[in-house]
């Protein structure tokens, strides 16, 4: 567009001062042409309806057209590397524009030869655009590294190449015409100098109107290139966003071209080294120069793809990775003449893949060393295993890999594991941790703990799953339970000889003094919490192996369960200064089924707890209530309260709270055995506590 504005043809055109001095020269030859007017007259009404369209199809070829190809480039380049969908909006907005304007252009043309031009390169833009798009949708889907792929690929840099020779050969064929116009000009003139005697106010009339049109369509060209200077600027820096540049190598002249970043890349200086094939050379790594040159004798040669990662040297002494990818354009002899192609750093995304190289190397290891079986199943499908697994069920790994996972669960448990995994893959509530029995090759059952999670596989949700024996621990456990009902069965007998002798020398009247008898008393006070100890760790032994824990139940008046609850406590109550009420209702006249002796003691390990940790001078109310077919006791002490972040474990074996485990001595089995008793009968036992005000227990059990 610059060398049409600039020519001397042009010039008459644009500037309206060489308009009036044509205007004055034709009005002197105007007696001396008068037999040429006619012919002048229609020379120039042809002039008229013809250089107009003629120049539109010039504006909007370089205008229009160009522009908005090379806009339409940049955004989609832009967008592969950014991934922001606003660039494809712009992309979108811009290839309307572009469709309208080829309309409009064809409309314009009436030679065959122009038509099969403007198609040729309609349809080179054409090619670009679906490669184009599809970049768009990589992006969409995340690949960002295919997407930025497209437009290295030696299909789109051919296209490019096909479109700039095409939009070359369509701007020849305009200027051939517009030099047919001119020529066909200098006629209009002579016709218009004949016939401006007869038709002067017409004639003035037609250059004020060209003077006015080509004063607008110059301010519309200085627009454009103002534009096209905008769109390089853009395009500049979405090539520095990237660090891509782009080149060409001309084999045949050595006329090459790198670009701005192509300079920068490389740390040349475009003032002081000429773009050269030898310049480039010696940028690369000695260690991979041989590599560059074999593949680029490959590619002009064998016609094999020019891609190749590689070494430079920048001119700071920074050693770099590129990627140089290039398109071979051969002559009719099939000879190769020129490379284009492109050269990006890729120092950074080289870092970055062996970084993840070595994290996902360190993940694999901990997974596969890990004493813990790890598996991921998708859709019921089992899509890892790691080593300690497949140790544990004795298969190999190519044994597992593809089968359900609910293959290798034990028939009983199998339901609940294929439902709960199903829940989990739903979004809705499923357990994390679960015990279940897994079936070995041999068809062992081995008893292991669960702790399952949803994690992204391969683009899509799926199950992981530590796998932890315990096997070692249910035998540990069984072990520990029948060492302390061992020992305590030793502890016993021993307990009881002491308590009955202790009675017999204290039931003596005479012979014992004072002192003596309170020395008794306390020893046999301590034998008493000793054996209530020793009890205590013999019910929670049989609670937990199920022997000898057995609940016989009996129509019992729910007042008389209660008041032997408080008799049993009520010495305690005194020696802690604190009082217990119990408030009667009709429902202490309700008749439960019950083991009296067991639910007694349920109620007592409670009351125990209220008198232990209340305040001196305080009061334990004890009520009763009834609620669904259930009567409901309450117990609800003034004591310390229980912290909120342990009242989950409250009913756990040989738990204490931190706030009571120095104050009062005990072995944290009361509520274990309390709950146990209760649940045995059919109950429910729960409770609301607040740190310094006090806890209420409630116990609600069925009503006979």
């Amino acid at each position: 567009m610059k060398k049409l504005i600039n020519s001397p043809k042009a010039l008459l055109l644009v500037n309206p001062y060489l308009f009036g001095s044509f205007f004055i020269v034709a009005l002197l030859s105007t007696a001396f042409l008068f037999t040429f007017a006619f012919t002048g007259a229609v020379s120039g009404l042809h002039y008229i309806t013809t250089i107009i369209p003629v120049y539109n199809r010039v504006f909007h070829l370089t205008d229009d057209f160009i522009y908005y190809d090379e806009t339409l480039t940049m955004s989609a380049l832009a967008g592969a590397y950014s991934g922001d969908p606003l660039w494809e909006e712009r992309y979108n907005s811009f290839d309307h524009e572009l469709t309208a304007d080829i309309h409009e252009i064809q409309a314009y043309m009436d030679d065959q030869t122009d038509r099969d031009l403007l198609q040729h390169l309609v349809d080179a833009n054409d090619a670009l655009v679906v490669m184009e798009r599809q970049s768009f949708e990589l992006t969409h889907a995340g690949n960002l590294v295919e997407a930025q792929a497209i437009f290295k690929s030696a299909g789109y840099l051919g296209g490019k190449v096909a479109y700039r020779d095409g939009a070359n050969d369509l701007i020849a064929s305009m200027r051939k015409k517009q030099d047919i116009l001119f020529r066909s000009g200098e006629r209009v003139a002579l016709g218009i100098l004949t016939a401006l005697l007869i038709l002067l106010p017409i004639v003035c009339s037609f250059w004020v109107l060209v003077s006015l049109l080509i004063r607008k369509q110059r301010h519309r060209i200085e627009q454009m290139n103002s534009r096209l200077k905008e769109s390089e600027v853009r395009l500049l820096q979405a090539q520095r966003t990237a660090r891509l540049g782009n080149w060409e190598w001309d084999i045949v002249h050595g006329h090459d071209y790198w670009c701005v970043v192509t300079y920068e890349i490389l740390g040349l200086d475009p003032q002081k080294t000429a773009a050269s094939y030898d310049e480039f050379l010696k940028t690369v790594a000695l260690s991979d120069k041989r590599a560059v040159v074999q593949a680029l004798d490959r590619a002009r040669k064998n016609r094999q793809p020019y891609d190749i990662d590689f070494r430079i040297i920048h001119a700071n002494g920074e050693e770099l990775v590129v990627n140089a990818k290039a398109t071979v354009l051969y002559d009719e002899r099939g000879e190769a003449v020129k490379m284009v192609g492109t050269i990006q750093d890729i120092t950074e995304r080289k870092k970055l893949e062996s970084r993840l190289r070595e994290s996902e190397q360190k993940y694999l290891t901990l997974v596969q060393r890990s004493n813990d079986g790890i598996i991921v199943v998708q859709n019921n499908i089992i899509k890892f295993f790691n080593t300690a697994m497949l140790k544990m069920l004795d298969y190999r790994r190519s044994e597992v890999i593809g089968m359900p996972f609910y293959n290798f669960v034990s028939a009983e448990q199998r339901d609940m594991a294929v439902k709960t995994h199903a829940a989990r893959m739903k979004g809705e509530s499923a357990k994390e941790r679960y015990n279940l029995q897994i079936v070995s090759k041999s068809g062992t059952l081995t008893p292991v703990e669960i702790n399952a999670s949803i994690i992204d596989f391969e683009g899509a949700p799926a199950t992981l799953a530590i796998v932890r024996d315990i096997s070692k621990f249910i035998e540990l456990d069984r072990l520990k339970s029948e060492f302390v009902a061992t020992a305590s069965h030793q502890l016993r007998t021993p307990l009881t000889a002491i308590k009955w002798f202790i009675e017999l020398i204290l039931k003596q009247k005479n012979g014992l003094k004072p002192k003596l008898r309170s020395y008794l008393l306390q020893i046999y006070s301590s034998n008493e919490r000793l054996i209530s100890t020793v009890n205590d760790l013999l019910t929670a032994s049989h609670i937990q192996t199920g022997r000898k824990f057995i609940i016989t139940k009996h129509p019992e008046l729910l007042g008389t369960v209660l008041k032997s609850a408080i008799s049993d406590t009520i010495g305690l109550a005194r020696e802690h200064a604190v009082k217990i009420k119990c408030i009667h209702k009709n429902s202490s006249k309700k008749v439960v089924s019950v083991d009296r002796e067991k639910i007694i003691e349920a109620i007592r390990n409670i009351l125990d707890n209220a008198i232990k940790y209340s305040k001196k001078g305080s009061t334990i109310t004890l009520n009763c209530s009834e609620a669904d077919g259930s009567v409901i006791i309450s117990i609800k002490d003034h004591g310390i309260g229980i912290p909120e972040n342990q009242q989950g474990h409250i009913f756990e074996q040989f738990f204490r709270a931190d706030n009571v485990a120095t104050q009062q001595p005990g072995t944290g089995l009361g509520l274990y055995i309390a709950k146990q008793i209760i649940e045995g009968h059919g109950g429910r036992v729960w409770f609301a506590s607040k740190v310094g005000i006090g806890t209420t227990f409630y116990i609600s059990l069925p009503i006979t």
